[in-house]
């Protein structure tokens, strides 16, 4: 906690947020702020949040979230944090989860009030009754949903925020779009305060909303999902001369998700001056540290330490973190744990010298007559269309093949139908895709269909 507070005060008046109505905070004031709410406690009353209790926390990419978080984890509070666009009854099923627990809501600039009390629907797990026993900081977060119900995982705060290196970067402007209640948005707040860069808050993630951003702020990195990335790269693209301030982005930072070849055209064009990399990881694992090589488009051993990460049978495996310490349900983790290493349930294939190439979800497969179709190979050829804003493929039952692959597509000229637009997919996809690979059934939908999180929903 100390070396945080301590790094901040190094960087002095260098800003660290600048808020969606424009006012900055050094990184001098956080780290005053900080040292605040740690010695007098964060609740309204003036009562730091007891060691062991369990609080809903309205995370969000602001000075006064990160003071906050700073200072429960010292109180060896059990933080779940909820966005600040979920509604109450998003946060009481969270509590519920988690066995119960108090509601927060801001009261003034750095605290926090109690909004209310739930009972939990059965007993805390054994983990967690652990950490709240032993009064030590907790940090429950939730997956993505996007194939099925979300899982809660718990982290040891503590040893989560230690996992940070602190080091004083080049101060760039960074703008997040990844929800900060989720293990991708939370790494780039925490990644972003432990190198020095500055924060621009989006304020939310509406594309029309983020590219007043990028025109008012520059900044020179941006975070997202694949999808909302290529939800942003469209409306730039709609913009006549496009939108001021996207010549200034050198870093396009997509993660959670994997980036379709049309939705990497696409950004590129709207950043024309950016690099795009990826990173991954899970809600178990944490973001995995390797290096994303953009000629090759792999994950490769950055070389400060061994690559967390294993090829077995096909299957993508993550060494666990010493923050991980269980899941709320402990039956999610039953058969994906061994040994210390996390099963994600991950096509991918290693080569020889260590390079990572994640394929898609074993899930996820369509099993055409004898054949396995990874949907994200045909998404990746029907993206590159150039009227295709946005697709999804899937398996849909067949009576003969078992599956065929359908594909829901947002056509971007308007008239078109259904028909029309599958024989124009079926002839630009003929010379890229082999026959059993190529969609059967297309539906024309409007809009594109996302998770909260903001990856594209497979259900």
């Amino acid at each position: 906690m100390k070396t945080w507070l301590a790094h901040w005060r190094s960087l002095g008046e260098r800003v660290a947020f600048v808020g969606s109505g424009g006012a900055a905070v050094s990184f001098a004031e956080l780290a005053q702020r900080a040292e605040a709410a740690v010695a007098e406690g964060v609740l309204a009353d003036g009562e730091a949040a007891p060691g062991g209790a369990v609080v809903a926390f309205p995370i969000e990419y602001s000075a006064r979230a990160v003071v906050a978080l700073l200072a429960m984890a010292r109180a060896g509070a059990i933080v779940v944090p909820c966005e600040r666009a979920l509604d109450m009854n998003g946060a009481v099923e969270r509590l519920e989860a988690a066995g119960g627990g108090r509601v927060l809501a801001w009261a003034d600039r750095d605290r926090l009030a109690t909004a209310g009390i739930v009972t939990g629907t059965g007993e805390r797990s054994a983990a967690l009754a652990r950490l709240a026993a032993a009064r030590e900081a907790g940090l429950v977060l939730f997956t993505g949903a996007s194939t099925g119900a979300a899982k809660g995982v718990l982290h040891r705060l503590g040893a989560f925020l230690d996992d940070f290196a602190l080091r004083r970067g080049e101060g760039r402007r960074f703008l997040p779009l990844m929800a900060p209640d989720h293990l991708g948005g939370l790494d780039m707040l925490l990644r972003t305060m432990a190198t020095g860069t500055t924060v621009v808050d989006p304020g939310d993630r509406d594309v029309r909303t983020v590219c007043g951003v990028i025109e008012r702020c520059r900044p020179d990195i941006i975070g997202g999902t694949p999808a909302l990335l290529n939800l942003l790269a469209l409306a730039i693209d709609g913009e006549p001369g496009g939108v001021r301030g996207a010549e200034a982005v050198r870093v396009v930072v997509c993660g959670a998700d994997r980036l379709t070849e049309g939705g990497r055209t696409r950004i590129a064009r709207a950043f024309p001056n950016a690099v795009i990399v990826s990173r991954f990881g899970t809600t178990e694992t944490g973001a995995v540290r390797m290096a994303y090589d953009t000629a090759e488009r792999c994950f490769r051993p950055d070389g400060t330490e061994q690559a967390p990460v294993a090829v077995r049978d096909g299957e993508l495996w993550v060494r666990l973190p010493r923050s991980f310490a269980g899941f709320l349900d402990e039956a999610a983790g039953r058969g994906r744990i061994v040994d210390g290493w996390y099963r994600t349930g991950d096509r991918a294939e290693m080569t020889a010298d260590g390079s990572l190439r994640i394929l898609g979800r074993s899930s996820h497969v369509i099993h055409v007559g004898g054949e396995k179709v990874m949907p994200e190979v045909v998404e990746d050829v029907v993206s590159q269309h150039p009227d295709v804003a946005w697709c999804r493929a899937y398996g849909e039952a067949h009576v003969l093949m078992g599956e065929v692959v359908a594909l829901d597509v947002v056509w971007r000229r308007p008239g078109a139908s259904a028909l029309a637009v599958k024989r124009e997919i079926d002839g630009f996809a003929r010379e890229r895709l082999a026959r059993h690979a190529r969609p059967v059934q297309v539906r024309l939908v409007e809009t594109v269909q996302l998770t909260p999180v903001g990856k594209t929903s497979r259900r």
